[in-house]
Parts: C-alpha cells; structure tokens; sequence
C-alpha cells in the first residue's frame, strides 16, 4: 500500500536436470524417451537416489528428490481493472455460427514495478539472511520494461463483476443480474478483482454463498399449487 503496488507472490520451481532419474524413468514408462540408451543411463547411474525417493514416496509419503540444476523463481500479480482490458464478441464465428469471443488483455505498468519491484525485495532479502542472490531476469536487472515478459495464468475473471452500481458492475452483491430477476451468474467472472492467487476456493466460496441465498429466497415463495384449486392447479401442471 506505501509504495501503491498491486498484490503479488513468488514461488519456486525446480528445473531438473537433463540427466535426472525419475525424469528418463517417466520417459521410458510412457514410452517416450527419444534417448532410450541415455535414460537408461541416467536411471541406473543414480540408483541410490531411485531407492531414497522409493522410500519417501512409499514409506514416508513425501515428494520424489530430483536431480536438478536450478530453482526459478516464478512470479504473479494482481492486475488492476482496465476498462480497455476486457472480453468482447467478434465478427468471426465457429462451425455452429456463434461469434468468437476477442480478448483484449492488457498490461499496465503497475503490474510491471509490482513485479520488478517484488524481484528486488526478494533480491535483497535473499542478500539479508546470508544466501546467494538470486539472478535477475534480463528486463528487471537492466530495468528495461520494454522487454518484460507476461504471460496469463489461465484464470478469467471479472467479465461480470459484482458491484452496487449498473454503470461499472454486472451483477449485485447476491450474484443477480442488474434488472434481470432470477437471472444469477456463480463463477470467477464476478470476482471485483482477480486478485494474484488460484481463484478456485473462492470461486467454491461464492458458490455456496449464493446456493445459500436462493435456498432462502425459493423458500420464502409461496408454491402455485397451494393458492390454486385442485383442478386448476392440475392443469397448470400438466
């Protein structure tokens, strides 16, 4: 909130070596190892790390230890709402004759200091307690934006976002369509903000929460059979 940046998380990812065991083991089950002689190679070269992760994955329950050779560290961030960012329907159409959607998404330069910015302070805490900096990505290092590098996290959101106001929302605080009674949308579409973490908790979260609602409201509504006469009600039935 001081420095005005957008929420954001590192996490890491081993990148194994061309040479590790479970890797060629994979391979070779699945039969598609293009070496077979170097994945065999690596799988009985390493055997004592074959039978360690035997027994963590077996006995012990735990993840498989991998012959790596770097631990990249990846990054998201929350991106802030950008009226131009948006999901639109194009001219084109599919084999059924419906329109395909157009996705404008967009990059803003808070999302970028957010993330160089988030670099640098893991750089200089790392530096702090005593380990290795970390290298920097090209674009960070040489504070060059012209050269970031995004790519999306497969989580569309907030097409349909949840607010009071018809002019900047698309559904009210119960998920209902503004103006559209019993028309209600359950999904990280109403998100106000897509946030920088997994949305599926979330998502489940406002799912309930709206099953909660309309179990209240439809209990609340008289049934038509019970206001009409038998024979009327049987034909409105019917």
């Amino acid at each position: 909130m001081r420095e005005g940046l957008t929420n954001c998380a590192a996490y890491p990812v081993q990148i194994h070596a061309a040479d590790d065991p479970w890797a060629a083991l994979k391979r070779l089950r699945h039969g598609l190892s293009r070496k077979t002689p170097s994945d065999l190679a690596a799988v009985f070269g390493a055997m004592n790390l074959v039978a360690s992760g035997l027994y963590r994955r077996l006995v012990q329950k735990r993840g498989l230890p991998h012959r790596s050779v770097e631990l990249r560290f990846d990054a998201m961030v929350e991106q802030r709402l950008d009226a131009e960012s948006r999901v639109t329907l194009s001219d084109r159409r599919d084999r059924f004759g419906k329109p395909l959607p157009r996705v404008n998404w967009k990059i803003g330069s808070v999302e970028i200091e957010s993330m160089k910015r988030l670099a640098l302070l893991i750089s200089d805490e790392f530096a702090r307690i005593g380990l290795p900096r970390p290298h920097l990505a090209d674009w960070i290092a040489q504070d060059d934006n012209s050269k970031m590098a995004f790519m999306d996290m497969a989580h569309p959101s907030c097409t349909t976002r949840m607010g009071v106001d018809p002019a900047t929302s698309v559904v009210d605080a119960n998920a209902m369509v503004h103006g559209v009674d019993g028309l209600f949308v359950a999904g990280s579409s109403v998100f106000p903000t897509a946030g920088h973490a997994n949305p599926t908790l979330m998502l489940l979260a406002l799912a309930v929460r709206l099953a909660d609602h309309l179990k209240v409201r439809f209990a609340s509504e008289i049934p038509i059979r019970a206001s009409l006469p038998d024979a009327e009600a049987k034909t409105i039935h019917q």
